[in-house]
């Protein structure tokens, strides 16, 4: 249901001409998109700054601003980064941070001037 303003939200009367494109491409005002609570279709919502959606108050933790589906994804990617960077992705557990546990001095040393050699030859 749209309205009068032409926003998703019940009685906003917020002047779409002055929005940003952002606002205006998901009919929600700046004010609205922040707000923890808003009444959309006559229901207590919540705009998910991941989804540019509205949903129901129980799909959200607390007062974040992402809805928990979009979070979960998010927090998924974000682990399979930092393990890929800490040797546990692609490469397997015998790369980065675990090759270095189980390196020798000897094996440390060589990486050390190869690394060195790279960066200073």
């Amino acid at each position: 249901m749209t309205h009068q303003y032409g926003w998703e939200v019940e009685d906003c009367t917020a002047d779409m001409k002055d929005a940003k494109p952002y606002h205006r491409r998901h009919r929600v005002c700046e004010h609205h998109s922040k707000a923890s609570i808003v009444l959309v279709a006559g229901m207590r919502q919540r705009f998910c700054q991941q989804c540019s959606r509205f949903h129901d108050l129980s799909e959200f933790d607390e007062a974040k601003r992402s809805c928990r589906r979009r979070l979960a994804g998010h927090n998924e990617r974000r682990r399979k980064s930092s393990n890929d960077y800490h040797g546990e992705g692609e490469m397997g557990a015998g790369s980065g941070v675990q090759w270095w546990k189980g390196a020798s001095g000897k094996e440390r040393e060589a990486f050390r001037r190869r690394v060195w050699g790279y960066f200073h030859g």
